[in-house]
């Protein structure tokens, strides 16, 4: 990360504010990221494209399906990323499934 380069006492702040920034964006982008996650295990886990005849809004319209999958997806990506202190193995081990499936 650049950002912890920066211990210049005159850019102190200016990095505390970059490093506060980035924080924020990487906590509000998250949602965003899950999003299609979510789609695909409620899609996987309600019986498939014929419980909904292709109508995604029959399927996500329900509030217990998104929090229900909501909270498993979260669970599951922050595990690996508590237990393990390299998560590149992780990323490989996902490169080559997204690869596999293409």
């Amino acid at each position: 990360n650049i950002l912890n380069n920066l211990v210049d006492p005159h850019t102190g702040a200016s990095a505390t504010a970059a490093r506060a920034l980035l924080g924020i964006a990487m906590f509000l982008v998250y949602p965003l990221s899950s999003y299609v996650a979510r789609h695909v295990v409620i899609v996987l886990l309600f019986r498939g494209r014929t419980a909904h005849e292709g109508d995604d809004h029959s399927v996500l319209a329900r509030r217990d399906r998104r929090i229900f999958t909501t909270v498993l997806v979260y669970l599951l990506s922050l595990g690996p990323a508590l237990v393990m202190d390299d998560l590149g193995v992780v990323l490989g081990l996902a490169g080559a499934v997204g690869a596999s499936c293409i």
